[in-house]
């Protein structure tokens, strides 16, 4: 992602690495749909070259058989093949996950409103659809979570803790578009700037094209007044302080989930 952005003329600001992954600040002011597409696909297509490295490590390593399967290994004599297994199953999850799962704001949703917004859909008509289709996929994920707690697996209370928190930013989404504050998300906000300026004035705009987001039919958003607050410096934030406490959270309902199974 964050090489993505720099290919496109944006400023990385930091990377917070928390239990549920890594999230990329990045200045995204004038951002266009098509910008928005590649710096989205190009986190999850970094996976490919990592199948491919860990793909030829276990074929050289397991008598040149590739698998996703660890039937007929063991830890203390093919350790290196299963950990390539696991490495497999785990960057092709996450390929999955992250390009075919619609719930904001996951690579897939940022794609999909893409999309919407190049085919012409309203920015806020575009928010609604993808409430929409997140609503239900983080109570799928939710009560997959659910039953894999109660039924004893070790990985359960991560898939609780993604549900809640996809579940709170498609809130923040839904408050944003009931509110009229679309125009402080860049993609929206250069949306709305070619909306009511043409595509060839937003896009001579350049980076000043995601704060151009006041009058016309995008209605009643002003720009920004005063100073603002750089992510990542002058003291910790927000999204450390929560993403400490969820580590603390999901060590402590995994220690118990474990002791609870027994040796």
């Amino acid at each position: 992602h964050v090489t993505a952005a720099r290919w496109c003329g944006f400023k990385p600001d930091h990377i917070l690495l928390w239990p549920l992954g890594g999230l990329a600040y990045i200045s995204k002011e004038g951002i266009t749909p098509k910008q928005q597409i590649f710096v989205s696909i190009s986190g999850p297509a970094t996976h490919l070259p990592m199948m491919g490295i860990w793909a030829l490590i276990m074929f050289f390593t397991n008598g040149g058989h590739i698998t996703l399967s660890t039937a007929g290994m063991w830890y203390t004599t093919d350790f290196v093949p299963a950990m390539c297994v696991a490495m497999l199953v785990n960057n092709l999850a996450m390929l999955i996950f992250n390009l075919l799962v619609p719930c904001i704001p996951l690579d897939c949703s940022q794609i999909f409103l893409s999309v919407l917004l190049l085919c012409g859909c309203e920015p806020s008509t575009a928010a609604g659809v993808m409430v929409f289709v997140s609503v239900p996929v983080v109570c799928l994920l939710l009560a997959f979570g659910v039953w894999s707690f109660f039924s004893g697996i070790a990985m359960a209370s991560m898939t609780v803790m993604m549900a809640l928190w996809l579940g709170f930013q498609t809130y923040r989404l839904h408050q944003a578009n009931r509110l009229g504050q679309l125009g402080t998300m860049p993609l929206f906000a250069t949306a709305m700037a070619m909306k009511t300026s043409g595509p060839s004035t937003a896009a001579a705009g350049g980076g000043d094209a995601g704060r151009v987001v006041g009058g016309g039919a995008g209605g009643g958003f002003k720009p920004f007044d005063g100073q603002g607050h750089v992510l990542g410096k002058g003291g910790t934030n927000n999204e450390v302080c929560i993403a400490s406490m969820v580590a603390v959270a999901i060590n402590a309902m995994l220690i118990a989930q474990m002791s609870g199974n027994g040796p």
